[in-house]
């Protein structure tokens, strides 16, 4: 294998590597919204979804009364809005999250409240703390609030800003890659010419 091929590929190798590092950087916990829109289809599923990963069975039964015995699809409708922290709503506690949520069940049967969550201190990660009443201040997309599937500028941000590192990176590694080294002209000393025309 030539020194081109081995060049391209340590480079091609080198952008991958840098991209996996990039996206792991980008990469993090689910949102509270996330963990709330899981654990109400994981209910929605009976005891296949197992709703216990996200929330206490108490908790579970307040959404959906006798769901271990019920058959899957009770829910006809789940609508989870967007959230906020706990501070802003003017509750002064840390590291929990308010999101409201709207349930409809097969009979029309509706329940609209909010749901708490706290976030885990080992692992970050939002688990389902309380269901209350719904919050004022916290409006489900039906009603006219935001949708969970709205992208926050920072995120946009971050896209942006891997997309155009990861384009400078290979156009870097591209134009390293395609420098060939160029052969020094050796220069002869005088009369070497000559004896070697005399040879011939």
């Amino acid at each position: 294998m030539g020194g081109g091929a081995l060049r391209r590929r340590a480079a091609f190798g080198l952008a991958a590597l840098m991209a996996a590092a990039l996206l792991s950087g980008c990469s993090t916990t689910p949102r509270p919204e996330g963990v709330v829109e899981r654990w109400l289809l994981a209910l929605n599923e009976g005891t296949a979804g197992r709703p216990e990963q996200y929330a206490p069975d108490a908790l579970s039964q307040r959404v959906l009364p006798g769901w271990r015995t019920k058959d899957p699809g009770q829910l006809d409708t789940i609508e989870v809005g967007r959230g906020e922290d706990l501070e802003l709503t003017g509750i002064h506690r840390s590291n929990h999250y308010a999101v409201p949520y709207r349930v409809v069940t097969v009979d029309g049967a509706e329940q609209r409240g909010t749901i708490v969550l706290t976030q885990q201190s080992l692992d970050g990660a939002w688990r389902t703390l309380a269901v209350e009443p719904p919050f004022p201040r916290l409006r489900l997309p039906s009603e006219g609030g935001p949708s969970v599937g709205t992208s926050s500028s920072s995120v946009w941000l971050i896209s942006l800003g891997v997309a155009v590192a990861l384009t400078l990176i290979s156009m870097v590694l591209m134009h390293v890659v395609g420098k060939r080294p160029h052969s020094i002209p050796v220069a002869t000393q005088p009369g070497e010419k000559d004896s070697a025309d005399r040879k011939t």
